[in-house]
């Protein structure tokens, strides 16, 4: 038995993404729409965030977004409230990228992460590397990303140390070696947000 022509049309506009404009086209406006049983998760209210306000998704919600350059402050400023303090080193080992999730801290405008362990780190020390934390909030569809690029230095010598020791900064692996690097921002720090 052959379905009704608004059914039929309905069903044969799931397929191609396009339910929303379909539905307007068969049953004449957008008026019409709330009397029709839609399939859950075909057409639904907009997601509710963590204090319950509905969001608005979709190309309207991109519409009202954009994404913005961070200023050098922002982006320090970023790096050093974000929880958990979590980001990526990207570093060449024999001619391939390689990319680490670190935890890490901010020093005087400085990237520091600590390494316990044999470490495939020591690679990336004296060389060139990219830094980078991000920040994602699905349910409001935005968020921020920085990157530093700089220099990779080893913290070296007692008064050093005894500086990266104070620091509130642990390795997740327990290890007898530690090692502490120092990414100094020699060939920039962007970021951007969405907004």
């Amino acid at each position: 038995m052959a379905a009704p022509p608004a059914t039929a049309a309905a069903s044969r506009t799931l397929s191609d993404g396009h339910l929303d404009q379909r539905l307007d086209e068969v049953l004449g406006g957008v008026g019409q729409r709330a009397a029709v049983d839609r399939p859950e998760g075909v057409v639904r209210d907009p997601p509710r965030g963590h204090d319950g306000v509905r969001r608005r998704t979709g190309r309207d919600a991109i519409a009202d977004r954009a994404l913005v350059e961070l200023d050098e402050h922002e982006c320090w400023r970023l790096l050093r409230g974000a929880e958990p303090r979590v980001g990526r080193l990207a570093f060449n080992v024999n001619q391939h990228p390689m990319l680490l999730p670190v935890n890490y801290t901010v020093d005087d405008r400085t990237i520091v992460v600590r390494f316990s362990g044999d470490t495939i780190v020591d690679e990336a020390v004296g060389t060139r590397v990219a830094f980078e934390v991000d920040h994602v909030e699905p349910e409001w569809e935005r968020g921020w990303s920085v990157v530093v690029q700089g220099l990779a230095k080893e913290a070296m010598g007692r008064d050093e140390l005894a500086r990266m020791e104070e620091l509130d900064l642990r390795a997740w692996a327990a290890s007898d070696r530690v090692l502490f690097l120092r990414i100094l921002p020699r060939h920039g720090i962007s970021g951007r947000t969405i907004r």
